[in-house]
């Protein structure tokens, strides 16, 4: 019995033509087409109590079995274990001291007021941003090698211009700006392992559909793009030529700083960032539109 083939459902297109610069991200939003990802849960809490002595109490809040809890509710049905205090000095004792730097509103706490030092979930989202990224670099790797393979060469993928003539110069933002039927996607696809088979989504409005338009941002999201702006214009006053991936890290560090949580009320990963805050699907640096 053969491999499945790779069934991707591209965006509405009423020609049938896509930018070949935008083909790796559709293509990977096809495959992992959730947004804002899988939402991940809660799976264990430390959090520090004053009980009268210097070194308080530590306690390690385990949610209710079976619970996939975002938020710290239900926490009469948690389960708090008291956490010996050479372990506590050992591993929470300079986690708590941070947490007690912080301006009071970023801090975080317990329904009963507890200060909450550390907080684990469960890393769907970032394994779902990981995995986009990878579908994301193939594809641009693989689409771009075949369209560079000379004319009449098995898997050779065609694409023109916005007045349909060949692309002349297959490289950069020639190459990038250029288009290619979804037919010539299915031919190159034939010559995948696994075969990969392109179809359109068929359009349900009257009006065209612009795919390039994306949804309306969440706060958190366009505060995370603000930190980008500054950093990046820091870096172009600097003559430095800045990244997404060079900034990504640093970003995400300010997040933690400055109490910017997603929508779940977790701390956004650098990973997360990249894919669904940061990329050219979502943002464009300040003053400086390349890649």
């Amino acid at each position: 019995m053969g491999i499945p083939a790779k069934e991707i459902t591209l965006p509405p297109s009423d020609d049938g033509y896509y930018r070949f610069g935008k083909l790796q991200d559709l293509i990977a939003d096809a495959l992992y087409p959730s947004d804002d990802g899988p939402t991940d849960y809660l799976t264990q809490v430390v959090i520090w109590r004053e009980d009268g002595t210097e070194d308080g109490q530590y306690l390690e809040c385990e949610p209710p079995k079976g619970a996939q809890l975002q938020d710290f509710s239900r926490s009469d049905e948690w389960k708090l274990i008291a956490v010996p205090d050479e372990e506590a000095r050992r591993i929470w004792l300079h986690d708590r001291h941070y947490m007690q730097q912080l301006a009071h509103k970023r801090r975080e706490h317990w329904p009963d007021g507890s200060l909450v030092v550390h907080k684990k979930t469960t890393a769907k989202a970032e394994d779902q941003a990981w995995q986009w990224d990878s579908e994301r670099r193939w594809y641009s790797a693989r689409l771009t090698q075949a369209a560079q393979l000379p004319s009449g060469a098995p898997g050779r993928l065609q694409v023109v211009d916005g007045s349909r003539n060949e692309v002349e110069f297959r490289d950069g933002s020639a190459l990038a700006d250029g288009y290619v039927h979804i037919d010539w996607l299915n031919a190159w696809g034939e010559t995948q392992q696994p075969v990969n088979v392109f179809h359109k989504s068929p359009s349900t409005t009257v009006e065209p559909i612009d795919v390039s338009e994306p949804p309306p941002l969440l706060p958190w999201k366009m505060l995370v793009q603000a930190i980008a702006a500054e950093l990046w214009t820091t870096f172009r006053e600097a003559e430095a030529n800045p990244t997404i991936a060079g900034i990504v890290d640093q970003v995400a560090r300010r997040c933690v700083e400055r109490g910017i949580k997603t929508s779940s009320g977790i701390n956004p990963t650098a990973a997360y960032l990249r894919v669904h805050v940061l990329s050219a699907k979502h943002w464009t640096p300040p003053d400086d539109r390349r890649r």
